[in-house]
């Protein structure tokens, strides 16, 4: 029999059943070893740093431009989701002593960031000495002049 005639002749319903069946079977085994292989802390680091884009971490100053009567706020609690596409909150305590939750993903059109809430650069060094600059009547040096001969 050649392989022309093999090929021309009808498959049998069951026969493609079966190697249908087979087929899946071997996909699901590939598919188990393939997720058993893989420790699950791995894996969910993976996917929060290559998803998720934080504006605010723990401990950041903020204010609100809109709401100034809140006052300055503290970050108490972040909540990032494992699921790709999940939220990620972050809870901030402002000085009118009440908590407020915010979308914090910058990839989301609303994130805190893009909503008015900004972080406070404002450093406080407490009784660190502030160095002196130099003294203006000190002798400055002579500067060099580069220029064409």
């Amino acid at each position: 029999m050649s392989a022309e005639s093999r090929d021309a002749r009808p498959t049998c319903q069951a026969h493609s059943r079966l190697a249908v069946r087979g087929r899946r079977r071997e996909a699901r085994k590939r598919w188990r070893q393939r997720a058993h292989s893989a420790t699950v802390d791995s894996r969910e680091d993976t996917v929060l740093e290559s998803e998720k884009r934080l504006f605010l971490r723990l401990g950041d100053r903020v204010f609100h431009v809109n709401y100034e009567e809140w006052g300055l706020g503290a970050v108490v609690e972040v909540m990032t989701s494992s699921v790709p596409g999940g939220t990620c909150l972050v809870r901030i305590l402002f000085e009118d002593g009440r908590q407020r939750t915010f979308n914090n993903d910058m990839d989301s059109a609303l994130c805190c960031c893009y909503l008015g809430l900004r972080k406070n650069w404002r450093f406080d060094f407490g009784d660190a000495p502030r160095v002196a600059r130099a003294q203006a009547t000190a002798a400055k040096p002579a500067r060099r002049r580069i220029g064409r001969a």
